[in-house]
Parts: C-alpha cells; sequence; structure tokens
C-alpha cells in the first residue's frame, strides 16, 4: 500500500469517530458507514476468504464469493459495526463469528432447498460449521497479522517522511528488516543525506556513524509500534491486552 490517503488521519480513534456519527445521524451518518464498510472490507475481505480456503466451508462455497456476501449481508445493517463495539470483541474476532455463522446460514437455506438425496450431505456440513476449525482460525489470524504489520509500517514510513525522518525509517527497515549491520546502515544513511536534504540533528552528528544509525532506528521503531498500538486500540482490543497482541505480532512477523 502506498499514498497517505489510503490510511485513516487520526488512527487511534478513527473508527469511533465513524460509529459516533453514524449514531449522530443526519448527512454526516452516509459517508461515515460507507468510510466504515470500506475500510473493514479492505482489511478483511483477504484475512476471511483465507479462512475459508483452510476450513472445509470450501467444499460448498467459493471463498471470495462467500466473502463479498458475507459484507453484503452484514455490512449493509447500520447497526452491525455498533453491535460489534457494544460486544467488547475485538473486531477480527467479531468478523470471524459472523462470517462462520454466515456460512451455517447459507448452508441450513441450501438444505431446505435441498431435495431428499442431497439433505444428509448438507445436513453434515452444517454440522461442521458449529465451532471455529483451529487450523482455519490460524490462517485467519495470520493472514489478519500480515496486513496489520504492512500497515503499521505504511503509516510509520509516511509519517517520518513526512518529517523529513526518512532515514530513521531506512534505518530500521534495513536493520530490523533486512538485519543490515548499523555501521553498514550509517554509510548508507550518510550518503542519502549528501544527496538530499540532511535530517542529522547536531546530538546526531557527534554520534560515530553507528550510533547514529542505532538511534535513527530507534526511532523509526517507535514510530513503528505506536502505529500498532494505535490499530489495535481501533480493533477494539482491550488496552490490558495491546501488550500481548504486540508481542504476537512481532513473533509472526520475525521483527524483534
Amino acid at each position: 500500500m502506498s499514498g497517505v490517503d489510503q490510511f485513516p488521519s487520526t488512527h487511534g480513534t478513527w473508527i469511533l469517530t465513524r460509529l459516533d456519527a453514524m449514531r449522530d445521524g443526519g448527512a454526516a451518518a452516509g459517508a461515515a458507514l460507507a468510510e466504515l464498510n470500506d475500510h473493514v472490507m479492505r482489511r478483511y475481505a483477504r484475512p476471511l476468504a483465507e479462512y475459508v480456503r483452510a476450513s472445509s466451508i470450501r467444499r460448498s462455497e467459493e471463498p471470495d464469493e462467500l466473502v463479498n456476501a458475507f459484507f453484503a449481508s452484514r455490512l449493509s445493517r447500520d447497526a452491525y459495526l455498533a453491535q460489534w463495539h457494544a460486544s467488547g470483541l475485538p473486531l477480527r474476532r467479531w468478523l470471524v463469528n459472523g462470517m462462520l455463522l454466515h456460512a451455517r446460514e447459507r448452508a441450513r437455506a441450501r438444505r431446505t432447498a435441498a431435495g431428499d438425496a442431497q439433505r444428509a450431505a448438507s445436513a453434515a456440513d452444517t454440522e461442521s460449521l458449529e465451532r471455529h476449525e483451529p487450523g482455519a482460525y490460524e490462517r485467519f489470524e495470520r493472514e489478519w497479522a500480515r496486513h496489520v504489520l504492512s500497515e503499521a509500517a505504511a503509516r510509520a514510513e509516511q509519517g517520518l517522511v513526512a518529517e523529513g525522518r526518512a532515514d530513521a525509517w531506512h534505518a530500521f527497515k534495513r536493520h530490523v528488516i533486512d538485519g543490515v549491520p548499523y555501521d553498514a546502515i550509517a554509510r548508507g544513511v550518510g550518503d542519502a543525506s549528501k544527496r538530499d536534504a540532511p535530517s542529522w540533528s547536531p546530538a546526531e552528528a557527534a554520534r560515530t556513524p553507528a550510533e547514529s544509525a542505532r538511534t535513527l532506528a530507534r526511532l523509526g521503531h517507535a514510530r513503528f509500534e505506536r502505529a500498532l498500538r494505535d490499530i489495535l486500540s481501533d480493533e477494539g482490543v482491550a488496552p490490558s491486552e495491546i501488550d500481548v497482541e504486540l508481542a504476537w505480532l512481532y513473533e509472526v512477523s520475525g521483527r524483534r
């Protein structure tokens, strides 16, 4: 993803702001619902489709078609995401639970419409949808984590570039993600600073090149983690659970 306008401008409260606008009614309510639905679909279409692919649902449903039908059914309801917020669940768990329920409803509808010869197989399909299959749920969570990590990285990079601190993102990415030593990063950042507008402060300039690269990487990491915390908070993760979720995200990504 790229482009600043692809991400909410006030990350930590973006969803709640739109839910408030929907409750207030008026002309802004429809626009808020459309923005919120678009946000949810962009973040969750792929993880939910991966959930279907990894589950027994795939025997009777095409993943993308089912996900689109789920969104059309649930997100068309003005109160659906307000009900999520009232539930206290993280958004991803609310949606994957809703997805399973929607698949169950469709299976039961097929069973009702089927002839006698097809009803036994349809009943078996419905029974398999009574609970999440562990492998499918894990696949969903990991795909969701990949999207969240990518979005947090884009937010952090965009913010630093806008402040003229692209070197901090470069140092973070090169060391933490690519595994490049600090002294090698310092040489690259120094060359870039000579070509472009330098962003080294006097204090940074007094450090050794490796120390300066380390400081820049820490700034990049702090912005990345702030973006992750904002996303988790906006997704309804309880404050007491955010550190646990962060640890899991870092484990998934291998970035720590």
